[in-house]
């Protein structure tokens, strides 16, 4: 099993939103959980039919940062656990 697997399944078992958000600040600097959100920004903005241009623009990253999630939001954005996922984080 693949450490990115192991991570998810763990992540799958943890009930305690608090719990989540130790385990990220342990993981993660505060500049990277920035970036991460800043991904979930573009997604969200992708998702709204924005131009790539547009996103890069407005949250101030590369171009090339956006295409990289436009690729992966064209290969997600019809499963159904992403259309869940953006329902609850609108």
């Amino acid at each position: 099993m693949s450490d990115l697997r192991k991570l998810s399944k763990y992540l799958a078992l943890i009930k305690d939103e608090k719990e989540i958000q130790d385990l990220f600040k342990m993981l993660l600097t505060e500049n990277e959980r920035k970036i991460v959100l800043t991904r979930v920004k573009i997604l969200q903005m992708l998702d709204k039919k924005i131009s790539q241009e547009k996103i890069a623009k407005k949250l101030k990253v590369g171009v090339a940062t956006v295409t990289r999630g436009a690729r992966e939001y064209n290969k997600n954005k019809n499963k159904v656990w992403w259309r869940d996922f953006m329902s609850w984080w609108n």
